[in-house]
């Protein structure tokens, strides 16, 4: 009675004050059962499961990384940094265990690559062989595919690449690529005119300038962070929520469902 009573006026109680009111109990004590919650359930299952000796740091990338992506047999690292004294963004790759061991791919602020799309979506993927980056240019957004190799001596050699202009199939921005298992084609998360995002898939070996775009899903959902496993694409989308929240859905190559 003491909240309803205030709803909706300058004197609504804040959210801990209501909570005590309604249970009968000081702030304190009610912070105080918080803590023994929080330490009882999750803090001890929390040590029991995590152990920092079972990790090792990865010294490749540096600091002042905000994406990565690691090749299926966990030998290179692909990554996206910035530089905090320019403010530009670069995509370099290089070897897990070998911190020396790494070259630069590209950088934004280029008549071709305007942009990296540093801090706003996932834009990078990487198989065994080859490596795949999405890059916005002065006519849109395009998906650039290089092949790498590691040297005997373990250096790192990234081929030339190959541009396939995303904009000319109607898209206006693209985020989260990945590779299938096979790494013979690509998906990726396309926005057209109408703001629409489906989901896209194309050959990651094109031998034309202007290879079939298949688009795999039709509508107005949102779909995120996609990845290609041997069952099928895994990702999360707001498809089939009523409420509008996200949900994991593992969707066919194939047909799309």
């Amino acid at each position: 009675k003491y909240c309803n009573d205030k709803l909706g006026t300058p004197e609504a109680p804040r959210f801990n004050i209501a909570v005590t009111k309604a249970l009968g109990t000081s702030e304190q004590e009610l912070q105080n059962k918080w803590g023994i919650y929080i330490k009882g359930k999750l803090e001890h299952g929390f040590e029991s499961a995590t152990s920092l000796q079972a990790f090792n740091e990865i010294k490749t990338p540096g600091t002042n990384l905000d994406l990565f992506a690691i090749s299926p047999d966990s030998r290179a690292l692909f990554w996206r940094q910035v530089d905090p004294l320019t403010g530009g963004a670069s995509l370099w790759l290089g070897l897990t265990e070998d911190a020396k061991n790494k070259v630069e791919v590209t950088h934004d602020r280029q008549s071709n690559t305007v942009s990296l799309y540093f801090l706003q979506v996932p834009s990078i993927a990487i198989s065994n062989r080859s490596i795949a980056f999405l890059a916005s240019t002065m006519q849109g957004p395009e998906l650039e595919l290089r092949t790498y190799g590691i040297r005997e001596n373990q250096e790192v050699e990234v081929g030339a690449g190959g541009r396939i202009k995303l904009h000319e199939y109607g898209l206006i921005q693209a985020h989260s690529p990945t590779f299938s298992s096979d790494e013979k084609r690509i998906a990726f998360v396309g926005i057209n005119s109408k703001g629409w995002q489906n989901i896209y898939v194309l050959d990651s070996s094109p031998r034309t300038e202007r290879p079939t775009l298949r688009q795999l899903t039709h509508g107005a959902f949102s779909w995120k962070n996609l990845c290609w496993t041997e069952k099928g694409i895994l990702l999360s989308t707001d498809q089939n929520s009523a409420s509008g929240l996200y949900g994991i859905q593992l969707l066919d190559p194939v047909s799309g469902k």
